[in-house]
């Protein structure tokens, strides 16, 4: 048994007992589980994560076998979680959770060192009777009987199911003894490492004991110290440099020695704090090397920090930027980069984010902006009530929070900045949903947000919502580009769907053939784009919004359907009451397809303005000062010369030979017609996106059209039948009236001294026959039992006659025949209008011939 030697490691002669569930999303691709249990250090696909993901008596193990790039940066994780804690436990408003950390991981380090001995006699208790009775163990067990209950139906499907199934079910007794005995082995295991635990003295601080060895672990609460915030949050700027290939014509991304620089290609990055506030060895103030290109990239939509990157870039002292002054030609360099709206693209896209993350990124911002937005009408009500109710079940069972402090370390850095740069000036730029995008007077969309057909699409799983968020790109020149666009809420380690995560991996391949700065700045566009787009990414979190969509339409029109079939039995069965005739299921399948539409209209939108944003792009490239409209080749090809003129002097300190002009020339006219095509190349793939996106929005147009016709129609439904039974009504009442009355007119002792009949009799015959047939015939129109009754009973007489071939005749012409609403469209509908068959002409012409034949 595993047995604990004063360390958190086992002992060498230990087999090691892997989990029983493993997270297949550290796996390398081509590693089994089985593979990842022994060696996880070789078959995980991200070094830190599952590290972090191990036990503790396992973690010294795969840490001595890490190669030593590895282990640095699984050393520099532990470190950045270590001061995290710190800085996190340093907060006023934090302390009070941490303390109830302490005193929980407290309480559970007692109860386990008081009840560890129960814990193995129920162990071993349980490995016994597996051992002496192993059958009957299995037999009873929960998820034996599912797994053998489901080998049963597929087997009744299948002839000699009888041997099959006796065979299948020794193998699949066999095969859950053998997971029942690893099972409680690895309880075992467990157990003689928590034996070696003692519960905590009172008083004594729980990390003081021996466990807190292993150092992402300790420093839960720290000492009496001050600590100071971390600059800037901790955030990082991610670097990337290319430099031009001769061989290949193109720029190739390289590791650049700097020392302010952390990590290799595409994952170098650097300290905001350092980027933005030190002026000394700051890559943004040096010069770039010749034919390379720099990308740097903030993590958030800031444009203080904006402004101060772009004063550094021209070596100048940061100073907040007056809007409200007249322009100033003598400005400096900042203002006037600023104020070309050329230089800059700001390009909306889709991304997405978890619901409970959106809900506490709208309650920061709403503490940030010192007001609570309140629902309209009778939902604060509901809400009140509703909080009432949660608190009273609070206070009756208090339940401890689960992850709460790992959530809220999480997404610490996120909090800190949007709380004190939400009413900054300039503010930071927010991510929105969908309906905050599009309805931007609206206070409050919290309700329309959970209205979401993602959001309805993914509630029975991990709660999602469609963000918007929004590129700025500034293109400080022919070697520098700045990006800035939000992450999700939160660090999301791993995030497959994080565009700046899923670019480093596009760039890192090697696939991509950069141009040039304007062909690097196109595929960080793409990239933006296609984050619903990209299903050549593996599955994730990330929801799949253009199946959710399609899925929904589908569902309205599944249930539209199923609306028209109960309509049409309703007429079938003659039952067209009140009840057949409700327009709440039109009216909800209505709403439905509006939410859909309208959805769709938003997301068509967001890719016409990233249409536009690249239109501008590619004119930016032909025209860069915005004068010229006309011949934009000949302008194309004076720029170049211009641009080579230009580099070659700034870079020799002289102006270039002739000889030399045509071969540099020719080198930027390949880059940048190869610029054009890629930005051709950009605006046909978001052309495709939109068309996928207008093709979801036809269909749910449709569907919202189609059921706003069925309304109208069972509306003009209800009407007619409240006419037609008001008619029929009125006829029961007086047709037999009218019968008898005629009949018995003619002649009566009281009018012309008729000696046959008195009036008395015929009134007496008239209203008592006439109520006889009026009941019986509302009976048998407005009770279907009755109707149920009496189809048999004439069916029988229908079939007796049937058999003579005279009256079969006469029923097939429409006697007898009942012909359903539904049937006789269908039949009008099918017939031929123009021909027969037999070229004797449609309905018309038959109609036309018999007239003739008559006469």
């Amino acid at each position: 048994m595993a047995i604990r030697n004063g360390t958190n490691e086992l002992r060498g002669d230990v087999a090691k007992i892997g989990d029983e569930f493993v997270d297949t999303q550290y796996l390398k691709p081509g590693s089994s589980v089985e593979d990842y249990e022994k060696e996880p250090w070789k078959h995980c696909q991200d070094t830190t994560s599952a590290y972090l993901s191990l036990r503790l008596q396992y973690r010294p193990e795969f840490l001595r076998n890490l190669e030593e790039p590895q282990l640095r940066r699984v050393e520099r994780e532990l470190t950045r979680i270590g001061e995290v804690r710190k800085q996190f436990s340093s907060y006023a408003n934090k302390k009070d959770l941490m303390e109830k950390l302490h005193s929980s991981k407290k309480e559970w380090r007692e109860e386990v060192a008081r009840n560890v001995g129960n814990f193995e006699r129920e162990v071993r208790k349980s490995q016994k009777e597996l051992n002496e009775r192993k059958l009957k163990v299995v037999s009873n067990h929960p998820g034996f009987k599912a797994e053998l209950e489901k080998v049963r139906r597929l087997q009744n499907q299948k002839t000699n199911e009888g041997i099959e199934l006796s065979r299948k079910q020794k193998d699949l007794e066999e095969k859950w003894a053998g997971h029942l005995d690893r099972k409680y082995r690895r309880h075992v295991e467990l157990i003689q490492l928590l034996k070696g635990w003692e519960a905590p003295a009172k008083g004594v601080p729980a990390q003081s004991q021996p466990e807190a060895t292993d150092p992402n672990t300790a420093g839960l609460i720290p000492g009496e110290e001050d600590v100071k915030p971390e600059p800037l949050y901790g955030l990082k700027a991610s670097v990337m440099h290319f430099r031009f290939a001769e061989d290949t014509n193109t720029f190739v991304g390289y590791d650049y020695e700097h020392p302010k620089y952390n990590g290799q290609f595409p994952n170098q990055k650097i300290s905001m704090h350092k980027i933005l506030n030190e002026p000394d060895d700051n890559p943004l103030a040096e010069e770039c090397p010749r034919n390379n290109i720099r990308y740097f990239h903030f993590p958030t939509n800031n444009m203080s920090w904006i402004e101060t990157a772009i004063a550094r870039y021209y070596k100048e002292d940061p100073k907040p930027i007056d809007d409200r002054k007249p322009y100033d030609p003598n400005a400096r360099k900042t203002e006037k980069l600023l104020a070309h709206s050329d230089k800059c693209f700001q390009l909306p896209y889709l991304h997405w984010e978890a619901s409970s993350r959106r809900a506490k990124m709208v309650q920061v911002i709403n503490e940030g902006m010192q007001y609570e937005a309140e629902p309209p009408g009778f939902s604060r009500v509901v809400e009140e009530v509703a909080k009432k109710v949660i608190e009273g079940r609070r206070k009756s069972t208090p339940q401890p929070p689960k992850l709460k402090v790992a959530e809220e370390m999480d997404y610490e850095a996120d909090e800190r900045l949007l709380r004190e740069h939400v009413k900054a000036d300039p503010p930071l730029h927010i991510r929105r949903t969908l309906d905050q995008y599009y309805f931007v007077t609206l206070e409050d969309t919290s309700q329309r947000d959970k209205d979401q057909v993602v959001y309805r699409g993914t509630r029975t799983g991990y709660t999602r919502v469609v963000m918007v968020d929004q590129l700025w790109l500034w293109i400080l020149d022919d070697n520098t580009i700045i990006t800035s666009f939000p992450r999700r809420w939160g660090r999301n380690k791993p995030d497959p769907s994080g565009v700046q995560k899923t670019l480093r991996e596009r760039l890192e391949t090697g696939k991509e053939e950069i141009k040039s700065i304007y062909h690097l700045a196109l595929i960080i566009i793409d990239q933006c784009s296609r984050v619903f787009f990209d299903r050549t990414k593996p599955l994730d979190q990330r929801p799949e919004v253009m199946d959710l969509f399609a899925s929904a339409i589908g569902n309205v029109t599944e249930m539209t359907a199923i609306a028209y079939d109960g309509f049409w039995r309703a007429l079938r069965t003659e039952n067209v009451g009140t009840k057949n005739l409700n327009l709440n299921p039109e009216g909800v399948l209505f709403r439905e397809a509006q939410d859909i539409a309208e959805e769709l209209k938003i997301m068509k939108k967001i890719y016409t303005e990233q249409l536009k944003v690249v239109k501008d792009f590619k004119r930016h490239l032909f025209d860069p000062l915005g004068k010229d409209k006309q011949g934009e080749i000949a302008l194309l090809k004076q720029l170049l010369q211009e641009m080579t003129k230009i580099q070659a002097a700034s870079n020799d300190g002289n102006a270039p030979s002739d000889g030399e002009e045509p071969g540099v020339n020719a080198k930027k006219d390949k880059a940048l017609e190869a610029t054009l095509l890629e930005a051709e190349g950009t605006i046909e793939l978001i052309e495709s996106r939109q068309a996928e996106i207008q093709d979801l929005e036809d269909s749910a147009l449709r569907t919202y059209q189609q059921q706003q016709t069925s309304i109208v129609e069972a509306k003009a439904a209800l009407q007619q039948g409240r006419s037609i039974m008001a008619l029929t009504i009125v006829t029961i009442f007086f047709l037999p009236l009218g019968f008898f009355a005629a009949f018995f007119g003619m002649n009566n002792a009281q009018i012309n001294d008729a000696s046959w009949m008195t009036l008395n009799e015929q009134l007496g015959y008239m209203f008592g026959l006439s109520s006889i047939v009026i009941m019986l015939s509302i009976s048998i129109a407005f009770n279907p039992w009755i109707r149920a009754i009496l189809r048999p009973i004439l069916r029988i007489p229908y079939r007796i006659l049937d058999k003579y071939p005279q009256i079969r005749i006469i029923g097939n012409k429409g006697l007898w025949d009942q012909v359903n609403p539904e049937q006789k469209m269908k039949k009008w509908l099918h017939r031929p209008h123009i021909g027969n068959e037999d070229g004797q002409g449609g309905p018309l012409n038959t109609l036309s011939r018999n007239r003739s034949a008559q006469c």
